[in-house]
């Protein structure tokens, strides 16, 4: 008996509360009084990645500051500023999740502390470019 059909609907539902976590963690970036509801960086997010998914360089992220830029009525730059925002934290919690990585296993501390420490790395540039 195989348990693809149970485990799709639960590969969904894990994938809805992270696009939902991932669009309340973006309103968090703007002020109450500029976002009428939180739905449009839900939906702002998803056709993100369906334009990831297709086309490349990640242009997804620019349709979805568009889009909820037009949508909220926000200007573009503040909108992108925010996504850029989340996606300097990810990479700062992806780096932080491989140094803990490392730090527990001998056989991983080489590659992940290396890749750790770049992508932290990386992460602290991109934040003091954006300070400048």
């Amino acid at each position: 008996m195989t348990h693809a059909p149970l485990l799709f609907v639960a590969s969904v539902i894990v994938l809805l509360v992270a696009h939902g976590c991932r669009a309340l963690r973006q309103s968090y970036l703007f002020s109450p009084r500029e976002l009428s509801g939180r739905f449009d960086l839900l939906l702002g997010l998803a056709i993100g990645y369906v334009i990831n998914a297709i086309v490349p360089f990640r242009l997804g992220e620019l349709f979805r500051a568009g889009f909820v830029a037009k949508r909220q009525r926000l200007r573009f730059a503040y909108v992108l500023a925010s996504v850029a925002a989340e996606r300097l934290s990810d990479l700062v919690v992806i780096a932080l999740v491989g140094l803990a990585l490392a730090s527990r296993s001998e056989a991983l501390s080489r590659i992940t502390l290396g890749s750790a420490g770049i992508l932290l790395g990386a992460a602290l540039s991109m934040a003091g470019v954006a300070l400048l």
